[in-house]
């Protein structure tokens, strides 16, 4: 799957990587989009600290 980004990586200095997901700005009507943007969390389940399920809040923030 990383055939279909490659050369769309970027590395950041501050360690964590870019990657473009598609060609045009991401557009979440479009349905070619959602299906790149599925396949990225598929594929780096990572992205924004989803590695595990969250845990239900109960009570609320403290």
């Amino acid at each position: 799957m990383q055939g279909d980004w490659q050369g769309r990586f970027q590395r950041r200095q501050v360690g964590g990587w870019v990657v473009q997901l598609t060609d045009a700005p991401l557009d979440l009507d479009n349905p070619t989009h959602l299906d790149a943007l599925k396949r990225a969390y598929e594929r780096f389940p990572e992205i924004g600290g989803r590695s595990a399920p969250c845990p239900p809040q109960l009570g609320g923030p403290k």
